[in-house]
């Protein structure tokens, strides 16, 4: 149903979800996303690699404002410069590490804090990125359809998603007794 929305014809939506803890008063956050199946046209794995890849890309323009390597790499410099500060003399020994052999996890785990739209046209596709308060969108339409109805189309959307989080995403943590 939400495919039906202004031509999209693929999308990733992540949302930090605040999910409630055992007592009333703790409460965290937890990155979901939700996604329809990468079907029709994208049929073949060299069509699907190539949404992810765009989406990846998308990604890294919207938090470090380019997707080059360059910049990423730069960006993978300032994590673990930053867990430097942070860590002020206390012993680095995990916590470096983990940050200097997964900085890729580090860069995506919340939210650019900014409100954002970035997107990228081809011959055959356009593919959109759009970031608020707690979510992101990256969404793909034909390349006919113009980049402001695209907007317009990808607001929409995340706006439905962002209403409906409460059937879409968990909302309480599951624990076992």
């Amino acid at each position: 149903k939400y495919l039906n929305m202004g031509g999209v014809l693929h999308f990733v939506f992540r949302r930090d979800v605040q999910v409630k803890g055992q007592s009333s008063k703790e409460c965290g956050l937890l990155p979901q996303c939700f996604s329809p199946p990468l079907d029709f046209p994208f049929l073949d794995a060299g069509s699907k690699q190539r949404v992810w890849a765009m989406y990846q890309k998308l990604c890294l323009r919207m938090r470090l404002g380019a997707a080059t390597t360059v910049a990423t790499w730069a960006g993978f410099d300032d994590i673990v410069k930053e867990g430097n500060e942070l860590a002020d003399g206390a012993d680095l020994s995990i916590g470096l590490e983990a940050c200097t052999t997964s900085a890729a996890m580090a860069l995506v785990e919340s939210v650019p804090e900014t409100n954002g739209t970035t997107y990228f046209v081809d011959e055959t596709e356009l593919f959109l990125a759009m970031t608020g308060r707690g979510f992101e969108l990256y969404a793909i339409f034909p390349a006919s359809v113009p980049v402001t109805e695209a907007t317009s189309s990808g607001a929409k959307l995340a706006r439905r998603l962002v209403a409906e989080s409460g059937k879409l995403f968990l909302m309480e943590p599951l624990t076992w007794k």
